[in-house]
């Protein structure tokens, strides 16, 4: 039999299993009226199966009352009232009651059982072979050494009943106990003796309905406990036996060692892992949480779920393209980076036959980093996926209009609809624009899974099927991850849990700059990691800080408010000695392996469960974004007054073409030259800040390295965190972090205005304006919200030549520092 628990979800459950020929023994069963639930429940599912033509011949069922803990709780309760209570007549009354409650609720269940016996109702289902739901008495050893060994045997014996006897009482029954009808077969005489001892109860202030309940929830618990061990048991041995097919992580955490575990402890003690999977808001900041936790699911979703139609994906694999680019922004374009980044290689036919392409990522208003891209593509030979959840997103929309423009320039508008995918959610603006120009297809996202949490979706799902990844073996091993992840695996087990508890537990101790190290090969998942974290715990004035791209320098040139995480492929150990060396100075340090680069899947995994068990830490909600927004809003102002010039603010420096809007924070600093605004900047800096560089520039090598030089000459002077960004990007990844995070930013923020770049502007087809307006009004309005917001920034319009610029930008900071 199938033991199902007579809780009111198992009730549904007995007669669904009973009507489809499941024989099952309910269980935790105290209550009279859940009893009555349970034995209707039976009857209906005999009935249903009666119905459908289908036979009742050898169905069985038991429900199994539980006696002796009833009397336990109730024997409980009345000492506590007799400690209070002062009348001898009430005293006495109230010891009567001993060793008789159980009986008697039993008895009451027992007379229920005998009224359905000689119903109409159980005389048709009899004739058609049922067998009726014995009564089973369980928990029937007595406790009480002063009363009989056998009393709840003795009374309780009757027609269709079994009781299980615990061996002792057994073996005591065989030659004390009496065997006898105790039950006899009069529903109406049986209730006449047990009723009176219920009634007298509740005259006596005892509520037996609230000791019912609460034995039900206990039960319930031990149950799962016990199930949990099995489960965790069989977990354990998978687990040993995949070996390093599954991703193993290392943990160094200093004098964080033993608040990690306490925080393990709470966690598994609260069931807080169950809660998670629940989907329970309350685990969070209570608000709607649990709207948005699709993503638990999507390592077992079907393929067209996580994938896509079976029809689109044959036609995106089938279409001549040999080049994939994805158009989207944030959490619809990362993961397709990191996979192009990633799998490079993927250029010819893969072993398999399956179509194999290169894959492109465009994700930037800012025409030099967008156009060059572009320009070097073939627009005829490539396949755009268009991913954006909410249709809506500036970013992809306006690349996507320019690129349709000019393909519909070349080929035609019917010919040019048939290289565009559209990836979005039910109902959006993107999807209506798909279907009206003719899109080769459109793939729905599940709109309870967040955007940065989409990467198993067909958001990240579908370009990797587009240049030769195999889809059903990437969700393969992210379950291996998944199934690790499951509610019943305690935190020291726990990949996704157990990397979460200890980087809450260290945020919470202050060490809140989380330094992402990782293997060449896989190093652009730091920037997936990047977004997720920032963008989920970056709220209500906390916050982790990601550091991404910040090579390791020695233990000493860290403030004691860093966490290192390193993911290292099989055999790489380049940064092991440098790791040994910060965790022997007391920096924690966190180790994750991978056999290989495709295992990065299992990552996406364990990052999302540990991210949202962070934001279950702080009490925040890991899943929402609420001051993204306040820079699109401040952008769109701008815009709206473009046809003028935007309304920038008021320099406070002109010097050499450049313009420098000093943010508030720092102060007045009106007819400073470049060294001493630098220098204030510098002198601004505190221990546990983070330095940021937000460049809304082409990500090029030369303006990387230039930038990259610059923040580690900071973090080796002020040895604070440093971070560098490029917009508009990190408008949704770090964005949020910055604007709503603690107010510990210091930095530059730099852009190139609009007449900057020249006269000669990229239109945007459909939505009006153009590329240059528009990156300029969204590095404007973030920096404008970000210094409303006291963050220390400077910003900078670089002028006509940003490599000029940067060059002289980098020598006014080496005078201040070395002022400094």
């Amino acid at each position: 039999m199938i033991k199902v628990p007579a809780t009111p979800e198992g009730i549904p459950a007995i007669q669904r299993l009973i009507a489809d020929g499941v024989s099952v023994n309910v269980t935790l069963l105290f209550a009279v009226d859940a009893y009555e639930a349970v034995h209707e429940a039976y009857l209906s599912g005999l009935e249903t199966r009666l119905e459908r033509g289908e036979t009742l011949d050898g169905i069985a069922s038991v429900a199994s009352f539980f006696i002796s803990r009833i009397d336990a709780s109730v024997s409980a309760a009345i000492a506590d009232r007799l400690e209070s209570e002062q009348n001898p007549e009430r005293r006495e009354r109230l010891t009567a009651l001993n060793a008789k409650v159980a009986i008697a609720n039993a008895q009451i269940a027992y007379a229920r059982f005998l009224e359905t016996l000689a119903s109409d109702r159980w005389k048709r289902l009899a004739k058609a072979g049922a067998a009726p739901q014995r009564v089973l008495w369980a928990s029937t050893g007595t406790k009480d050494p002063a009363l009989p060994k056998t009393l709840y045997v003795d009374e309780l014996i009757g027609r269709h009943t079994v009781n299980t006897l615990p061996d002792a009482t057994l073996e005591t029954f065989r030659s004390e106990g009496r065997v006898r009808d105790a039950l006899g077969t009069d529903p109406a005489a049986l209730e006449a003796r047990a009723q009176p001892v219920l009634t007298e109860l509740a005259a006596l202030g005892i509520d037996l309905t609230r000791i019912t309940d609460e034995l039900l929830i206990r039960g319930c618990e031990l149950f799962t406990d016990a199930f949990d061990g099995l489960l965790h048991s069989v977990e354990m041995k998978r687990q040993l036996l995949l070996g390093p097919a599954l991703s193993r992580m290392s943990c160094q955490l200093g004098k964080a060692e033993t608040d990690v575990a306490a925080a393990a402890e709470s966690w598994q003690a609260n069931g807080s892992s169950h809660a998670l999977w629940r989907r329970d808001a309350s685990l969070f900041s209570g608000a709607d949480e649990n709207r948005w936790m699709g993503w638990l699911d999507l390592p077992t979703a079907p393929a067209d779920v996580a994938f896509g139609r079976h029809s689109l994906r044959e036609a995106v694999l089938d279409h001549p393209a040999e080049i994939a680019v994805v158009i989207g922004m944030g959490g619809s374009s990362l993961w397709p980076d990191v996979l192009a980044r990633a799998f490079p290689d993927r250029t010819e036919s893969s072993a398999d036959g399956k179509r194999s392409r290169r894959l492109y990522v465009l994700d930037s208003t800012v025409p030099e980093a967008f156009q060059p891209q572009i320009d070097q593509l073939d627009l005829n030979r490539c396949l755009f996926f268009v991913s954006s959840k909410s249709g809506s997103t500036i970013e992809p929309n306006a690349l996507f209009e320019r690129i349709y423009a000019d393909l519909c320039a070349q080929s035609g508008a019917e010919a040019a609809g048939r290289h565009f995918v559209a990836i979005t959610d039910p109902g959006s603006d993107l999807e209506a624009r798909a279907r009206e120009l003719g899109f080769l297809g459109i793939a729905l996202g599940r709109p309870d899974v967040g955007g940065r949490f989409s990467a198993l979706s067909p958001f990240g799902m579908l370009p990797a099927e587009s240049i030769g990844l195999d889809p059903e073996e990437m969700q393969a091993r992210a379950r291996l991850m998944a199934a690790a992840c499951r509610p019943f695996v305690p935190p020291e087990h726990n990949p996704g849990v157990g990397l979460g508890l200890a980087l809450g537990t260290l945020v919470q101790q202050g060490r809140d700059k989380l330094t992402l190290t990782a293997s060449p090969d896989v190093a652009a998942f730091t920037d997936w990691i990047e977004q997720l974290v920032a963008e989920s715990t970056g709220k209500r004035g906390m916050g982790l800080v990601p550091i991404a791209g910040e090579s390791l320098a020695e233990p000493t040139d860290y403030a004691p408010d860093r966490i290192f995480v390193d993911l290292a492929i099989d055999g790489d150990e380049s940064r092991s000695a440098s790791l040994d060396a910060l965790a022997a100075a007391g920096h924690p340090v966190i180790r994750i392996a991978m056999a290989e680069r495709l295992d990065l899947v299992q990552e996406v995994y364990r990052w999302e469960v540990a991210t949202a068990v962070i934001g279950s830490l702080l009490e925040l909600n890991p899943f929402d974004q609420p001051d993204v927004e306040s820079a699109k809003v401040a952008s769109r102002e701008l815009l709206a007054g473009a046809s003028s010039g935007l309304a920038v603010p008021k320099p406070t420096l002109e010097v050499d073409d450049q313009r420098w809007v000093v943010a508030p924070a720092l102060g007045a600093l009106s007819g400073a030259d470049a060294p001493r605004i630098l220098s204030a900047l510098i002198r601004s800096i505190q221990s546990d800040d983070t330095f940021a560089i937000n460049a809304f520039l082409a990500d090029t090598r030369e303006i990387r390295e230039r930038l990259e030089s610059l923040r580690l000459r900071v973090r080796d002077l002020a040895h604070v965190a440093t971070t560098l960004d490029f917009g508009p990007r990190y408008l949704h990844s770090t964005g949020q972090l910055q604007k709503g995070g603690p107010n510990r930013w210091v930095g530059l923020h730099l852009w190139q205005s609009a007449g900057a770049r020249g006269p000669n502007r990229t239109e945007i087809p459909r939505i009006g304006g153009d590329f240059e307006t528009l990156a300029e009004a969204q590095a404007v309005g973030d920096f404008c919200v970000l210094a409303e917001r006291d963050r220390r920034l400077i910003g900078i319009d670089l002028g006509r030549d940003v490599h000029a610029a940067l060059a002289r930008l980098d020598a006014w900071f080496a005078a201040a520092m070395e002022a400094e």
